[in-house]
């Protein structure tokens, strides 16, 4: 009861800091188009709220198994494991819902008008935006991790003000004209899910750690 207790606890604290703000972000940023023509919205929030931390729970025990197999019960989980476990049960219960039929038409329109790295970023932001969120709270997870790593020392201190103004994770750059790393990873994750390929939480848990060390590599730590 006392474990029980404690994910619960850990759940409606992720909920409150990550969750329902990385939520209006992703809505803020789709295309009014977008959202008028497929009749964005979301679901009914404290239903959904449920059906996730049940999900949450699931996979954060089948991660935990697959870490520490029959000592599970007292193994923890690092914060990118964590939003490793939070991305896929995002994925699992998808809480933006809109006209799939229209987006696909609108999708093939917007093909036909954009280059190839403006359209896979508008539909990185529109289309494929649970996919978008699901990455993005990974991301700030592991973000808000880190500030408050950096914040508990008053020898790292001057790194967490660097990093609370960049306000996220350093981005890895890229070539001109091409999809940013975001973008590609947003893409990819959607298009193993609509192949219904499983979404590896211990492999991207390793990629959330290698974004975590770009970042403390740019901030002057190593």
């Amino acid at each position: 009861m006392r474990k029980q207790n404690e994910e619960s606890r850990h759940f409606s604290q992720i909920w409150e800091k990550v969750i329902c703000e990385v939520l209006q972000v992703v809505k803020d940023e789709c295309d009014k188009e977008f959202v008028q023509i497929c009749g964005l919205k979301t679901k009914q929030l404290d239903t959904w709220k449920k059906s996730l931390e049940k999900e949450y729970r699931t996979l954060r025990r089948t991660l935990k198994e697959f870490c520490y197999g029959d000592c599970a019960d007292n193994g923890s989980l690092d914060s990118r494991k964590l939003a490793a476990v939070f991305c896929k049960a995002l994925i699992k219960e998808k809480v933006f819902v809109f006209d799939t039929k229209k987006a696909m038409e609108l999708l093939k329109t917007r093909k036909k008008e954009m280059p190839p790295d403006k359209f896979n970023c508008w539909a990185a932001h529109n289309v494929f935006l649970n996919y978008k969120f699901a990455y993005y709270v990974s991301l700030q997870m592991v973000y808000l991790t880190v500030l408050d790593q950096l914040l508990a020392s008053e020898e790292t201190r001057t790194s967490a003000i660097k990093l609370n103004e960049i306000g996220h994770l350093c981005r890895y750059p890229c070539v001109p004209n091409t999809d940013s790393f975001d973008v590609n990873v947003i893409i990819g994750i959607a298009r193993s899910d609509l192949r219904e390929k499983d979404f590896d939480m211990f492999l991207f848990a390793m990629q959330l750690y290698q974004i975590e060390m770009y970042t403390i590599e740019k901030l002057g730590l190593v």
